[in-house]
């Protein structure tokens, strides 16, 4: 962990329903996903390939939380 972050911060909670449907949303959009892929290679060590599989199982853990809800 950062230690510069506020411990507050680090506490944060996301609404993984709002999440789902946001990146469900960029999936249908090709222009959008490609635009999110790039930035995410760009400031990450991951390649596009990575970070495809990331998004899928993101949205899969996240679906998984919203189910169990």
């Amino acid at each position: 962990m950062d230690p510069e972050i506020d411990p507050e911060q680090r506490s944060m909670e996301i609404d993984p329903e709002l999440w789902l449907r946001f990146l469900m949303d960029l999936s249908s959009k090709p222009k959008e996903r490609a635009k999110l892929i790039n930035r995410l290679s760009q400031n990450t060590p991951l390649s596009d390939e990575q970070i495809e599989e990331f998004l899928h199982l993101l949205m899969e853990e996240l679906l998984d939380i919203t189910r169990s809800n």
